[in-house]
């Protein structure tokens, strides 16, 4: 086993743990007790074990002892932050999980200073297939809670609107309207375009521009299109991106045999 195949396992782990095992019930019922929630207790427990499990060394649970309570620490306080107000809680999903992902690089980092020796995981569980199996697994649940985030992020919300009689809209219970989604469209249309220029897939630019004009003709009969267009668009970047991040790693882990 390699650096990136244990990485990639540890972060397989995370992934399963942190987003396909629990709901949204049960994420709720962690942030609104913190550290008195039953079960922020048994995520934690299943933190451990998938991370010690993952790591097929039985050295590694100290470090996966470690990994476990800095993630109860971390979800602990969780709560409290996101009721303050400001940019922090406002973008704290993605300040978690970068913490999260951070510890476990330094754990494994450490462990491999640390113990120095031949690391043996089932042949099966190339560093390929890992990596393969973990871009499927963010691009299923973890993307959907991703664009969620990213939607509270940018305050992409549906207004009511209506349109009286001199053609001006105004607020009101009929009817809906986007606040912020034309900003966030355009950052996500450059970049995908820019994607495609720089890997010669000028063919993608010309379904990228076709399907927006598809989703533009009607927009004045339904304002929700937007809405559509920013979810359609998130999940196209996730993949496109997630697809390069893998064709890139496979490409120069297993056939150069280099590192990150």
């Amino acid at each position: 086993m390699n650096e990136t195949q244990f990485i990639c396992l540890q972060f397989i782990g995370h992934l399963l743990v942190d987003f396909h095992l629990q709901t949204d019930n049960t994420a709720q019922e962690k942030e609104d007790e913190g550290f008195k929630s039953a079960f922020l207790r048994k995520h934690i427990l299943f933190v451990f074990l998938f991370s010690w499990g993952l790591s097929f060394q039985v050295n590694f649970v100290w470090a996966a002892l470690a990994i476990a309570i800095t993630h109860l620490i971390i979800d602990g306080v969780k709560g409290k932050i996101k009721k303050r107000e400001g940019w922090v809680s406002r973008n704290w999903f993605f300040l978690d999980q970068l913490l999260h992902l951070f510890i476990i690089v330094v754990a494994v980092q450490v462990f491999l200073h640390y113990f120095d020796q031949r690391l043996v995981i089932p042949q099966v569980l190339t560093t390929q297939v890992a990596v393969i199996l973990l871009g499927y697994l963010f691009c299923l649940k973890t993307s959907n809670i991703v664009i969620r985030e990213m939607f509270n992020v940018f305050e992409i919300a549906m207004l009511k609107v209506s349109v009286d009689e001199d053609g001006q809209r105004r607020n009101n219970e009929e009817g809906h309207e986007l606040k912020n989604a034309g900003k966030l469209i355009g950052v996500l249309e450059r970049t995908l375009v820019l994607t495609f220029v720089l890997l010669s897939q000028f063919q993608a630019v010309g379904f990228l521009l076709a399907a927006k004009s598809i989703l533009r003709f009607k927009e004045q009969e339904d304002i929700r299109t937007e809405y559509v267009l920013v979810g359609t668009m998130l999940s196209f970047a996730i993949a496109v991106g997630v697809g390069i991040t893998i064709n890139w790693l496979t490409g120069s882990v297993i056939n150069t045999g280099l590192p990150f």
